[in-house]
């Protein structure tokens, strides 16, 4: 008897600890993750999406100098956040919603690389509302909460019936007018802000300057690009294709393709220049900044597999409307950690 008692409380006191654990953190285990409780900058984890495996790299609050401009010019991240390894694959996008935009699709004109794998390659050729589609609709098919909100005549997009067919495909008022709630749970485009910081490798000794750039591409802390083939796919080494993800080097924070192959979407409308967009504060810092409130172009980031070295740098933005098919905007995802 005094055994089972015994038993009994080792049991409840391992559910109470699992219990602590889950409820510390941000981007849960519920999709299958492999971690619980996010640490250290660059610490993993991997969750079963759709039956995909998503590993995920923490990436830590800090901030940085977001051009060469001015040491003022600071953008602050004040809550770390989980990031997606890798740029979204066509396979997680094909399952999420039974469509596959790419161009590189691997047919008869557009085969993969000599020893790489087709559904690996980046989703490309997705708009900007096909993205946050994407996100809502993962989000709600994993048990989170939905963060982007779209409304109709005052009512909700039903995301989880929505099909791919159902995205504009034109310049549309109502998705234009999309929320975010970055407090809910679910999975979101990371924000320009966030985007730069993690590609930067969330290193405060690497930062933009009036001298140029000590962290040139994701990954390298030198000033050139002189080993960029080492972390990127750009028009040097591409072959003129998309490639499987994560087949280059990875950065300080252990993500991979934050230079070359898709360039990436962001959330935030463009305006301005070099990240110098918005309300900032009184010594010109921004804190979790979002963007401006609206637009006609969101923010691209970073370069793709057509791009110029010169072109691979963690600054580098662009702006497209979000209704664009282009084959080689691609894009990963964020989700909020606590």
């Amino acid at each position: 008897m005094e055994k089972g008692i015994q038993r009994a409380a080792r049991a409840a006191a391992g559910l109470l600890a699992v219990t602590l654990a889950l409820a510390v953190t941000g981007c849960s285990t519920g999709g299958g993750g492999d971690d619980i409780v996010p640490a250290r900058a660059g610490d993993r984890k991997t969750e079963t999406l759709h039956g995909v495996a998503v590993p995920f790299r923490y990436v830590p609050a800090g901030s940085f100098q977001r051009d060469g401009e001015s040491e003022e010019n600071i953008s602050v991240i004040s809550t770390g956040y989980w990031l997606a390894e890798t740029e979204t694959t066509q396979e997680l996008f094909q399952a999420v919603m039974a469509h596959n935009p790419s161009m590189y699709n691997g047919d008869q004109w557009t085969p993969p690389a000599e020893g790489e794998t087709q559904n690996q390659r980046p989703v490309e050729s997705v708009t900007w509302y096909a993205a946050i589609a994407f996100c809502n609709k993962l989000s709600l098919a994993n048990g989170k909460q939905a963060v982007y909100s779209v409304k109709v005549y005052g009512v909700e997009k039903n995301w989880a019936a929505l099909s791919y067919a159902d995205i504009p495909t034109e310049n549309n008022a109502d998705w234009n007018g999309v929320t975010m709630d970055a407090s809910k749970n679910g999975y979101r485009l990371p924000t320009e802000m966030e985007w730069m910081w993690a590609a930067m490798g969330a290193d405060k000794t690497s930062q933009p300057n009036t001298t140029g750039y000590a962290k040139t591409y994701a990954g390298s802390t030198e000033t050139d690009t002189t080993n960029i083939g080492n972390y990127a796919w750009y028009n040097s080494n591409s072959g003129n294709k998309a490639h499987e993800v994560g087949k280059k080097q990875a950065n300080e924070l252990g993500l991979k393709d934050m230079s070359g192959n898709v360039i990436e979407w962001c959330w935030d409308w463009y305006s301005g220049s070099n990240g110098n967009t918005g309300t900032v504060g009184a010594t010109g810092e921004l804190t979790d900044y979002i963007g401006a409130a609206s637009g006609s172009s969101r923010v691209i980031r970073s370069s793709s597999w057509s791009s110029s070295a010169a072109s691979c740098k963690v600054v580098t933005r662009s702006p497209i409307s979000p209704s664009r098919v282009d084959y080689i905007p691609g894009f990963r995802f964020a989700c909020r950690a606590e």
